[in-house]
């Protein structure tokens, strides 16, 4: 892991847990997400909206919401474009953490909050496989590939040491 990854790491690590004790999702998931969403922080949506989830709005629901545009890359009908979209801008990381662990408790992620509460730590790979599957049939994303990705971080985030708060 480089220098930069390392740092990322050490900076997302503590919101995580802290999202996992009061969400309930997995710290390892958390991270991934972020770190896949993010670039390992080096997008500019994260370093200008503390958007580190690529979180996006909707138009009906920016009624005094802080949001900020980007292009971004979606899968549509098996093809990749290029769209302008909308995405949370947050004041903080805690914020940003926050809005993402609570967001799974919408209607729209049920089978992901039903995935959480069959598992138990230490997690398995496979009890974390079958909640970014969950995550993914939920429509987080539209890269089909995305739980993948997400499993491929965690297992890259587990053969590192573990992060040092600086």
């Amino acid at each position: 892991m480089t220098e930069q990854q390392t740092k990322f790491l050490a900076l997302i690590d503590g919101p995580a847990k802290e999202s996992e004790r009061r969400w309930d999702i997995p710290a390892p998931i958390t991270i991934a997400q972020a770190i896949l969403e993010s670039g390992w922080g080096q997008s500019q949506l994260f370093l200008q909206a503390n958007n580190p989830f690529g979180m996006k709005t909707l138009q009906h629901r920016r009624d005094g919401e802080p949001y900020c545009e980007f292009d971004t890359r979606e899968c549509v009908n098996g093809e990749w474009e290029v769209i302008r979209a909308q995405f949370l801008r947050f004041g903080s990381l805690t914020d940003a953490f926050n809005k993402h662990g609570s967001m799974f408790w919408s209607e729209r992620y049920g089978p992901v909050i039903d995935a959480c509460k069959t598992i138990s730590t230490p997690y398995t790979l496979e009890q974390l496989r079958t909640i970014a599957l969950a995550i993914q049939h939920c429509g987080y994303s539209t890269d089909p590939n995305y739980s993948d990705k997400i499993l491929q971080l965690i297992q890259q985030i587990q053969a590192a040491p573990e992060p040092q708060n600086t």
